[in-house]
Parts: C-alpha cells; structure tokens; sequence
C-alpha cells in the first residue's frame, strides 16, 4: 500500500521515580501488606504469604516507542502485556513464571485528557479502583505492587473521555512467588559428653550358713576369691538442641509517605522538592526529608545479630547395676574401681540440601497474517488479526500493531490479548473516517515455548 506508514510520537525524558528494589526496602515489602511511599500493595499477595524478591530496574512497557504495546493507551479500552520471562538469559531482571505479582513503577504522560489508569490480572472496560490519576498533559509516576493474571498478564485501562488517550511507561523492580513457611534453621551444637557415671555399689554379703554338726577338724579352707567389679555406668544423653525464637509480630501498617526518588550517590540540592526522600543505590544510605537541603543520610544496613546461647548440658548418666552375690564364706576384699568409661560417638552429618529448579525454557516468535480493512472504511468499523504457536508449543506471550496510510490518529488497537493456550488475538478499530483509497492494518505476533 503506497503511503502507508506507521505512527511517529515525539520522545519524552523517562521519569525516574520509584523505590529501590534492595535489602532496606525488602523489609517493608516482604510482609505484602499495606501502603509504603505511595506504594499501591495488592491484597492477594498478602493472603499467599508471599515472598518478595528484588530485581534491578527493567523497562517492560513504553508504548511511545512501541516497548511492549504498538501505541498509547485509548479510552477505555483494555490492553494487557506479558511481564514474565521478558529477560530469560538475565535474573537480575527477568520476572520468573512462577511469580503471582509484581512491583514496580508506573508512569502516563502525554495524555489528552485527564482520567485515570488502572492496573488488574484480567481485561476491565470500566474498572471501579484506579491505579494512578491524572491531569490533561500531566506527567506523573507512582509506585505499585499488582497481582498477575494467567500467563503472567498485566492489563491497563484508561478511562477518560471518548477518543482521549495517554501514553504508559511500566518499569518492574521485583515479584512475589508463593510461600511455602519460613526455612528450617540450623542445628544447634552437639551438647557436651555427659558426665561419668558413678562406681557400681559393693555386692552384699552372703547370707550364714546353718550351724553343722561338730564335725572332725578339717583342714584350713582356700581364701574366698574377690566379689566381681560393678558394670560401668552410661554415658549421659546429648542436651536437646535449644528452640527457635519465634518470629516476630508484624508491623502496622505505616501511613502514605512522601515521594522516594532513587540514584547513585548522594542527592544534589538541585534534587526533589521539600517533603521528598532519597535513596542512594550504591551507598545503601536513605536521606530525608528534603526541607531547602538534603539532611545527612542513614544507613540502610543494620548491625550483625547476637551469637545464640549454648545448648543445655546432658543429664547425669544413670547408676550402674548391683554386682551379682558372692558365695558363702570370708567376705572378700573391696573391688577396684572401674574403669572411666568410653566417650560418646560423634554427632550425625545434617542431611544434603535439595536441588534448585530448572531454568525456564527458551521460546520462538511466531508472526500471524496481516489484516487488511477495506479501502475508505469509516469510524468504528474495525478488522481482527491472531497468531498461533505451532503444534505441541505453549502461547508465552505476544503482541500487535496497527497503522493505515491517512493519518496515526485515525486508527486505535483496541485489543490485544491470549484468546487460549496457543493463539494471541489482536483487534484494531477505525476511529476516524478514512480517505478514499486509504486501508487500516492490524499485524500480531504470538511467543510460543521451544
């Protein structure tokens, strides 16, 4: 189709406004409950106990450059991306498919008239909650923890007034997988050798014989021979290891807070306005807040913890058994004393540790046919494309376009989602009368497992 061309928009400086994905703010966010620095926290993954892990920023959506969605955002009509296994060869950045949510920062500009975006797991005409709120024109960050829907899939819908739109910038800085308890903690120390058991008691005398008849003098009896040794006590049993301290209450929720901004180093003076915070990324030091100067910053990093008490000391071994009864006759002379008795074995090896998960699989872009409408359609007429994973692959994810050879204002996509397992489904919608001899195109393409 000669002219045909697809839509320019003007560039735009990336708003850098978040919070930092490290071990100060793992803190706040491991529990998943609550509001933190304008924080939206999704109450889903408070109930799965869910488990935060960080990540360094990674741009997921920018749809003034066509990163993730092929144009901005149009009136309440939802638009979903895939986040998950974005980054395979890279976990400092890639979203796992295990992940139930995600943090990160979200981001309009350029919008034609005031509104609202929300952010949910499935497609929303009409949300009811928004997820940032905005004026015409205005560019505005806020921070936000969401649950992702099936095939780790994020929809955004702005509602404003008919034929507005805005652009979104989505950039993710951590996820949540299910938790599965807190780990088990090491075993304590062996406890000391117990202490030797005492030298088993002197056999008892033997009973006198009956008086016999006075008999002839009979010749001087052998001396009696020596009682048998007591039996060595036990060795006493290992201490028990001591118990686990409990864990602790959490926190209340905390109030909204003033905006963090994030970066290397210390803030200039020329950085954020009064009431703001700073964190410096690679001084783990947070500053603020702001009045006409940054105050002196405070360290992220708490001191080490206390070394645990040790074990309890076995019990004492128990007494040793009462030697056998001697035979009738003198009383023998005293036994010698035992022997000390053996030392205790050495404590078991702990058992292996169990074997890390598989990587996740690579995958393929499949390309699906190009629609075409007919020439000098006018307002609302609208043409459907999909693309389909070859036979015995899995839809991972995918995405669309749409442009005509008139004017990028006269055409939308409308649709762009995972219609089942293996096909990826697109819709473009006509919202200006075209030219005569003028065509809308809607192109999909599908990313299929290996």
């Amino acid at each position: 189709m000669s002219g045909w061309r697809k839509p320019q928009l003007p560039r735009l400086g990336v708003i850098g406004r978040g919070l930092l994905a490290g071990a100060g703010v793992l803190a706040l966010l491991g529990a998943a409950v609550g509001v933190a620095a304008g924080v939206t926290t999704s109450p889903q993954v408070a109930a799965a106990n869910a488990v935060y892990v960080p990540l360094a920023p990674s741009r997921v959506l920018d749809t003034r450059y066509k990163i993730g969605l092929p144009g901005p955002l149009v009136n309440k009509v939802p638009q979903c991306v895939v986040v998950t296994n974005r980054f395979p060869s890279d976990s400092t950045i890639n979203i796992p498919s295990s992940a139930i949510a995600f943090a990160g920062n979200l981001t309009v500009t350029g919008s034609t008239a005031g509104g609202y975006v929300a952010l949910t797991p499935v497609p929303v005409t009409q949300p009811t909650t928004s997820t940032l709120n905005f004026s015409k024109g205005q560019t505005l960050a806020n921070g936000v923890t969401v649950q992702l829907g099936t095939g780790g899939v994020i929809c955004l819908t702005y509602v404003g007034t008919p034929r507005a739109f805005t652009h979104a910038i989505l950039d993710t800085t951590g996820y949540f997988v299910p938790g599965s308890g807190g780990a088990t903690g090491p075993a304590g120390p062996q406890g000391p050798a117990g202490a030797k058991g005492d030298t088993g008691a002197t056999g008892a005398t033997g009973a006198t014989g009956a008086t016999g008849a006075t008999g002839a003098q009979g010749i001087k009896g052998d001396a009696g021979t020596n009682g048998t040794d007591g039996t060595d006590g036990t060795n006493g049993t290992n201490g028990t290891d001591g118990t686990n301290g409990t864990d602790g209450a959490a926190g209340t929720n905390g109030t909204d807070g003033n905006t963090i901004l994030y970066g290397a180093g210390a803030p200039g003076i020329g950085t954020g306005v009064a009431g703001n915070f700073y964190i410096g990324t690679d001084l783990n030091m947070i500053y603020g807040p702001k009045t006409t100067t940054w105050p002196a910053g405070t360290s992220l990093v708490g001191p080490q913890g206390p070394k645990g008490a040790t074990g309890a000391t076995g019990a004492t071994g128990a007494t040793g058994a009462t030697g056998a009864q001697g035979p009738a006759g003198p009383t023998g002379a005293t036994g010698a004393a035992g022997p000390a008795g053996p030392k205790g074995d050495t404590g078991a090896t702990g058992a292996v540790g169990p074997t890390g998960p598989s990587g996740p699989s690579g995958s393929t872009i499949v390309q699906g046919p190009t629609a075409i409408s007919e020439p000098g359609v006018h307002a609302g007429y609208f043409v459907n494309a999909a693309a389909t994973c070859p036979n015995g692959t899995v839809l991972l994810g995918g995405g669309a376009w749409v442009g005509n050879g008139d004017s990028p204002e006269k055409t939308v996509l409308s649709a762009s989602y995972p219609a089942s397992t293996t096909t990826w489904q697109a819709q473009g919608v006509v919202i200006g009368d075209l030219d005569a001899g003028k065509e809308m195109a809607v192109g999909v393409y599908a990313i299929c497992s290996q």
